[in-house]
């Protein structure tokens, strides 16, 4: 048997220096199931090269809205000009993202917090507005990522970079061609100016989503068009297809760096595994939230049969040549995971499917958190992970780019309470464990990346649902950090792996 009490002990030593001593025993009771954790550091622990991180992205945590030449994104419209304020009743500018969580000017407190937990590698985004407001290069915008990026590169932190995450320039748009010629130059500027500092690039993080928005009413643009939401895409994958053969054609060589796109993917499991209908609707949602952006990167160049027979018209057709050149422009998978749901046919809709996480007698698949979508079902990730390596075998290296869970209420917790977040330690604890058991058989995962590093601004739901393994405290100017329990549990975890990991 694992020495499993040497893991608690350290864990509430750790503890301590933040919590105090009366939270001992809170935060015992929370560690008594961490075998896991050894099971954990056992699968991970030797492979040297495995890429432990924690993330974020520019508009959730930068602030500095309109500092040094950045321009207004997409998102900064839409909290300024009132149209976030008309869809959710909510005028508190408090909410928006023009301060966050100051990471601007915070940075080197929090690259210090990075590589004191153990994190050899670091998620972020760069700000095209930032570096390339109006599309001319921004010498002060490209200073900021080199100092944040150099210190990371100096402490032995991996610098994982994402191009795109949702921030769009405001004079910018998906709908429009021109974005993929827009969106080569930019990148073609980042690889020249950053390449030499980042070890992996992600063109863009869940399309699923900023294209999603096109779709509905609840996000910038808000188009409200169905076919709008699908021609996005199609021009998101034509720049994703341009990005990396640009960077392998001029870069790559030199740079020696991997180029990807993460996909969100929550697992839709069949409400009935026994009936048809319900695993036909089942993998309808693993074509149309997956296979939408999947299929054409890593299996086919082209979208699901399915998705083409039920769009008709509205979904673009790609050129016998764009479909051979999108075809493997990938170096890894990036994969976002949070939560699951069960599947049901339903007639009526395209796709002739729904999604709940309650049965009719009323058990729910799991723990609801604060996010009414989120809840925790940790056997949901190996699915996926299981999904993606029988469906998309040529993928040889697989990252886990976001996991994580905004705790229920935890918002409204005092402090210094709301330190001690025992359901998110528990979250990484069983969802990572379940990673572990598809890396045994046979998913090639080989990097993890928390979400988040900080609580940090969730996009219209503000600072409500706080998924950081740092509380940060809003309502003092700065923002101020402290450690959470979770990110104490990081640190066990990368402590374990040493040679403790081979007592038996």
């Amino acid at each position: 048997m694992a020495q499993v009490w040497l893991i608690q002990f350290w864990l509430q030593a750790r503890v301590l220096e933040t919590m105090g001593l009366r939270r001992l025993l809170c935060f015992s009771l929370a560690v008594e199931g961490l075998a896991d954790m050894d099971f954990i550091a056992k699968t991970f622990g030797q492979d040297r090269s495995f890429l432990w991180g924690t993330a974020t992205a520019s508009f959730q945590v930068e602030g500095a809205w309109n500092v040094s030449g950045r321009q207004p994104t997409i998102w900064d419209d839409w909290f300024h000009s009132g149209a976030h304020a008309r869809r959710y009743n909510d005028t508190d500018s408090y909410n928006w993202g023009d301060v966050a969580d100051d990471f601007y000017n915070r940075w080197p407190e929090d690259v210090e917090r990075i590589g004191s937990l153990g994190f050899n590698s670091f998620r972020l985004s760069i700000a095209w507005s930032r570096v390339m407001p109006y599309d001319v290069p921004n010498r002060e915008g490209v200073e900021y990522y080199r100092k944040l990026l150099t210190s990371l590169k100096e402490r032995g932190i991996a610098p994982f970079v994402t191009l795109y995450h949702w921030d769009l320039p405001n004079d910018k748009d998906w709908l429009d061609p021109k974005i993929v010629e827009q969106f080569e130059t930019y990148v073609d500027y980042c690889f020249e100016v950053f390449g030499d500092l980042v070890t992996h690039w992600l063109t863009f993080n869940e399309p699923w989503s900023f294209c999603g928005a096109y779709g509905g009413d609840s996000s910038p643009p808000a188009t409200n068009s169905r076919a709008a939401k699908y021609l996005c895409g199609h021009h998101m994958l034509l720049s994703h297809s341009a990005a990396v053969r640009l960077y392998r054609a001029k870069y790559q060589a030199d740079q020696l760096g991997k180029i990807g796109i993460t996909l969100n993917y929550d697992w839709g499991e069949p409400y009935n595994t026994s009936s048809e209908a319900d695993q036909y609707a089942a993998q309808l949602h693993h074509d149309f939230n997956l296979g939408w952006f999947a299929d054409p990167v890593y299996l086919t160049g082209d979208y699901p049969e399915s998705m083409k027979r039920l769009l008709g018209e509205d979904l673009p057709k790609f050129t016998a040549q764009q479909s051979q050149e999108l075809k493997g422009t990938f170096d890894f998978y990036g994969m976002n995971h949070y939560t699951t749901s069960w599947i049901r046919a339903q007639e009526g809709v395209v796709p002739p499917l729904s999604s709940t996480h309650q049965r009719d007698d009323g058990t729910f698949i799991g723990p609801q958190q604060q996010s009414s979508w989120l809840y925790v079902v940790p056997w949901g990730i190996e699915s996926c992970l299981l999904y993606i390596h029988s469906r998309y075998g040529d993928v040889k290296e697989l990252v886990i780019t976001e996991n994580g869970v905004d705790v229920k209420g935890e918002s409204q917790v005092p402090f210094p309470d709301i330190l001690n977040d025992t359901v998110r330690v528990n979250y990484y604890d069983q969802y990572l464990t379940h990673v572990a058991q598809a890396r045994w058989k046979g998913v090639p995962v080989k990097g993890y990346f928390a979400w988040s590093l900080l609580d940090n601004l969730e996009w219209n739901d503000g600072y409500e649902m706080r998924f950081g393994i740092t509380h940060v405290d809003f309502s003092v100017s700065p923002p101020k950090r402290y450690a959470k329990a979770s990110s104490k549990w990081f640190e066990a975890l990368f402590d374990l792996m040493t040679p403790l990991t081979i007592i038996s």
